[in-house]
């Protein structure tokens, strides 16, 4: 499914993105379910995405739980992707493109 404009931002992380699935919104950085608010008693649940940028030629892999506070302080020219994960994820993939690094 595509990714589309929620109707708000996400009360959980603040993204824009989501997916429509059947009749509810959910966000497509964090998963949480659109209109559903976070309980106030209890911290916020932690989400961790894995980043990936390009600056020039090269690619930024990265992990973040506040990924537009991350990406407004790190030089990019463009955000290929995202996906759920914590540092465990990030460095597997780190690994799976070892051939293609650049040693600077």
């Amino acid at each position: 499914m595509p990714d589309d404009s929620l109707p708000g931002p996400c009360h959980l992380c603040g993204g824009l993105r989501g997916t429509r699935i059947d009749a509810t919104w959910v966000c497509a950085d964090c998963t949480w379910r659109y209109g559903d608010v976070p309980d106030a008693d209890l911290s916020l649940p932690r989400v961790d995405v894995v980043y990936y940028l390009r600056f020039d030629r090269r690619v930024k892999i990265g992990t973040s739980r506040q990924p537009r506070r991350r990406l407004a302080r790190i030089r990019h020219d463009e955000i290929l992707a995202f996906e759920p994960g914590d540092r465990t994820v990030e460095q597997r993939r780190h690994h799976e493109f070892a051939t293609a690094r650049e040693v600077a």
